[in-house]
């Protein structure tokens, strides 16, 4: 049998997860006040601890990844790349959680919810912590778009902004940026202009497609070294 076709408490783990993560969402939405949405995660979550064995999935997936996360280079190499897809994915419905928190009730309020607010993060960090302990990233091999791409997911390009002489001037922060990444000046300047200004082409904007593989390649790369995504 395969590596991964042993996983099997962790494909049940992370459909859990992805489950319990959207019925959250519904829940807000559809629920007026915050009493109420706890009340609601309550019962909910009482389904997921005695229906569906949530605590033996969990368990089970830990014991699984730590049996066989490192017994095999390439299938290492893939089962990692998998985990941190569904945790990235998870990452962008748990922001998608506080926005709407924080459009409801004017601020990331308070759920009631072991399995949101303790056990995914416990369960994050674990998975980050074994992986970055044992595994040797490196990212040299990029292309011009990716590079770009980490640039901004990284928060580099935000924060170079709010200095002089960059705050007024796209050409000088692609002219800096050209000597970190080898990239041309005009290549980054083209990109970042399409970023930062919707209402012109797109065409070199490497963010045009948010599920572009260039993107979901630098997201789980990110992911990887436990770098969350904001």
């Amino acid at each position: 049998m395969t590596q991964e076709g042993k996983l099997e408490n962790w494909k049940k783990l992370r459909e859990m997860f992805r489950n319990y993560f959207l019925e959250i969402r519904s829940i807000i939405v559809d629920t007026s006040t915050l009493e109420e949405i706890n009340a609601e995660l309550n019962e909910v979550e009482m389904r997921y601890y005695e229906e569906n064995e949530f605590y033996r999935f969990y368990e089970g997936a830990k014991k699984e990844i730590e049996e066989h996360l490192f017994t095999n280079n390439n299938n290492s190499s893939r089962l990692i790349n998998s985990i941190n897809i569904v945790l990235t994915e998870l990452e962008k419905f748990k922001k998608d959680i506080e926005d709407k928190l924080q459009e409801k009730f004017g601020e990331i309020a308070f759920l009631n919810s072991t399995i949101y607010s303790c056990d995914y993060l416990n369960f994050r960090d674990w998975y980050f912590s074994s992986t970055t302990e044992n595994v040797i990233h490196d990212f040299h091999d990029t292309t011009p778009t990716e590079k770009i791409i980490f640039l901004v997911q990284l928060g580099i390009i935000e924060h170079l902004r709010k200095s002089q002489p960059f705050i007024s001037s796209t050409n000088k922060l692609a002219t800096a940026l050209s000597g970190v990444t080898g990239l041309k000046v005009e290549t980054i300047q083209s990109a970042l202009n399409a970023i930062n200004n919707p209402t012109t082409s797109q065409k070199n904007n490497p963010f045009k497609n948010p599920n572009s593989k260039s993107v979901l390649k630098v997201n789980t790369q990110l992911a990887s070294i436990g770098f969350v995504l904001k």
